[in-house]
Order: structure tokens, then sequence, then C-alpha cells
């Protein structure tokens, strides 16, 4: 019964979106089925879900690893629960950017369902989904398309329109519509998705938060900035509360949330966004967000008119480029470029001078080279022109014959 009840518990963690609680729990529930191999390998099935759930990828792959074999020894490679352990862990591998290895998982759990439940099932029906995926980021969006139009259809069918296993399909089902660039339709499977696990999960649960994220990508790709800064607002709350600190959900929202605000000329709240992911950034040891809320940050003073500041902040993100051995020549560019901004607006001319970035001193070269051949050859021209107009003058005047002066030049 210890087992039963360490199981119930993570199993309720998870539904409620408290990944960590359930983590804890699972891992206590494997240790307790101690020799049942059937329930070592149930808690191992979940404690995965919570170890994917929490981005921790290497330990929810180890977990289903472990739980399908076990399951394929105790039930034969062939039964609906093998099944379930494959799609979940193609979904890892996929989360993982290992696509070549999703794939074929994503597929043999679809037909492995197919063949054991029938062609219209509920688990057929999610393994479709988990498929589309997988096609929707490899640009096989024909086949994305068809998958998904024919889970929705199975699974109104099965269970009515509002069931929560709806949601992840309208979901992606919102996304494969946005990358086609169709936001009406997006926004309305979004809306009907964030609907649905409102009513099922409570408004403040993580998977809210991912409807929201969706609602809000629409927006801010319509440049409706402040209707995306509420959803993305929200969406961070959630994810704040639930997932950890640098958790990809958080650190994605951070980064548009920041251009929200700066396309509103909320300067503050940019600034502040941008602050809290090159916190976070330092701390994961991710270079490219660290460098771009250095880009951000040198920028928003500089529109914010503070100047010295601007000066200071940016001198000292190139100094730590260099102290850090950071070689991106996209961010080197750029904050020279506000700094050389910045002294022109201090009217310091000669450290603008010395600041202007190789590229952009590159572009004024050859603009400049590119101006001085054109008058040259403007001059050359006016020049061979007089001279062609005096030949023929003089030509005309020595032999009284226009046509032949024409003949000579």
């Amino acid at each position: 019964m210890v087992w039963d009840e360490l199981h119930r518990s993570g199993i309720n963690a998870l539904e409620r979106g408290e990944y960590s609680e359930a983590e804890r729990y699972l891992q206590k529930a494997v240790a307790e089925a101690g020799q049942d191999q059937a329930n070592v390998a149930t808690s191992l099935y979940s404690l995965g879900q919570a170890y994917a759930h929490l981005q921790d990828y290497p330990k929810a792959e180890a977990s289903l690893t472990r739980a399908l074999a076990i399951r394929g020894k105790v039930l034969g490679l062939e039964h609906a629960e093998v099944a379930r352990v494959i799609d979940e862990l193609g979904l890892v591998y996929f989360n993982e950017q290992k696509f070549s290895q999703a794939e074929p998982l994503l597929r043999r759990g679809l037909e492995m369902r197919k063949k054991l439940l029938g062609e219209k099932h509920i688990d057929v029906a999610d393994s479709m989904v988990s498929l589309a995926t997988w096609c929707e980021t490899e640009k096989k969006t024909q086949e994305a398309d068809l998958l998904l139009s024919q889970a929705l259809a199975m699974q109104e069918e099965l269970m009515g329109r509002d069931d929560i296993r709806l949601a992840p399909t309208l979901g992606l089902r919102a996304v494969h519509c946005f990358n086609q660039k169709q936001y009406g339709q997006a926004e309305e499977y979004a809306r009907r998705a964030l609907a649905i696990r409102e009513g099922a999960l409570g408004i403040e649960h993580p998977d809210v938060a991912m409807s929201l994220h969706v609602l809000a990508m629409i927006a801010l790709a319509q440049h409706d900035f402040a209707k995306a800064e509420t959803a993305y607002r929200r969406a961070l709350t959630i994810r704040e509360r639930y997932l950890p600190p640098n958790h990809s959900g958080i650190v994605s929202v951070l980064k548009n949330l920041g251009v929200c605000y700066y396309c509103q000329n909320k300067f503050p709240q940019a600034e502040e966004a941008y602050s809290q992911l090159e916190g976070i950034a330092e701390i994961a040891g991710n270079t490219p967000d660290m460098l771009l809320a250095w880009r951000q940050r040198s920028w928003i003073r500089l529109r914010e008119r503070k100047l010295k500041d601007c000066e200071k902040f940016t001198i000292r993100a190139l100094e730590r480029m260099k102290e850090l051995d950071i070689q991106d020549k996209e961010t080197t560019d750029s904050l020279r470029l506000s700094l050389f901004s910045c002294y022109v607006a201090q009217k310091n001319y000669i450290k603008a001078a010395q600041t202007l970035p190789s590229t952009a001193m590159a572009m004024g070269k050859r603009f400049l080279k590119k101006s001085v051949s054109k008058n040259n050859n403007k001059k050359s021209n006016s020049d061979k022109s007089n001279s062609d107009k005096s030949n023929t003058k003089n030509n005309t005047k020595n032999n009284g014959n226009a046509k032949h002066a024409k003949v000579i030049k």
C-alpha cells in the first residue's frame, strides 16, 4: 500500500503541474516498489514524464529507457503499455533535439497502437499528435496537417469537443496554422485550447501558460504588442511559480516580453525583462541569451537618452566579451554601434570615430570609394564632352563640314 500511496501522490502532483513535488514522490515510489518490476516500470514511466516537464532530459531518457526494458520483459514487446513508453521516449528525444532518434520511435509507437488497439482509439490519436509534433518541426507540413486533422476528428468523435485530451491537439493545430501565417485560424484553435484547459485544470496551471504563450505569439506576429504583452505576462507568472528558473518556457517569454515592452517604448519594463534574462543566462552558461541581453540593454539605455549609463554599460559588456573570450561579430558590432551613437549624441566625435564598428567603417569606405569614383567619372565625362565639343568646333571650322567632324570624333 505504501507504493500505491506514493505513486498516486506523484500522479496527482503531475496532474496539478507541480512537477518537482511529483519527482520527489515518484522517486520514493520507485524505491518502495522493490522487486515488483511492474510497479517499478509504472513509477519510472511517470517519473520520466516529471523529468521531461522539468526539462531534465537525460534523467527523463534514463527513466523511460529503464521502464521500456522492464515492460518489454514483463509484458512482451507487442503490448500497448510498451507502445506508451516508446511514444513518450520519442517525445523526450524530440525535446532534446535528437530528431533522427525521435522519428523512428514516434512512428513505431503509432503503428504499434494501431495494430494493438485498432485504427480508431484515443491512444492512437495521441500518437498521431506526437508524430505531428516532429513533422511540424521538420517542415513536413502536409503530413503534420493530415495527422492533426485525423487526430482531432477522432478525439471529437470519441470524447466530445471539450475533453482535456483535445487541448494538445488544438494547441499544435494553432502552431501549425501560425507557421502558415493563418493567424485567424491559429487564434481560434489557441483560444479553444485555452478555454478547455482553464475549465479542466484551473486558470493557473502550466498547461494554461502554454496556450497563453501561443496566443501571445500570434498577437506579436501581428504587431499587437499590448495584447501580446498581456498574454506573455500572465504566462510568465504561471511558469515562474511551477517551473525551474532556467526553463526554456520562462526564457522564451522573457525574450518576447522584452520585445513587447521595447516596441511600446516601455523601456524600464524592457530593461527589467532583459536583466532577468541576463541573470538566468549567466547562471545557466547560456552565452547566446546573455549576449542578446547585453545588446538589448545597451540600446534601451540609448533610447532612454541615459547616455553616460549607456556608455558605461556598453564598455563593460565589450570588456566582458574579451574576458570570457567570446567571439561574436553580431554582438560586437551592435555594442560598438550603440556606443558610437552614444558618443555622437554627446558630441564626442573623436571617441565616436574610434568606436565605429568595423562593418560600418567598411561600408563607409565602400560608399566613399563609390562616391569618389562616381564624381571622377562625371568629371571625366564632362572633360571629355568639353574636349569633344572643342574638337568638333575646330574641325568644323577647319573643314567647313560638320559631318566630317563627327567622323573624326
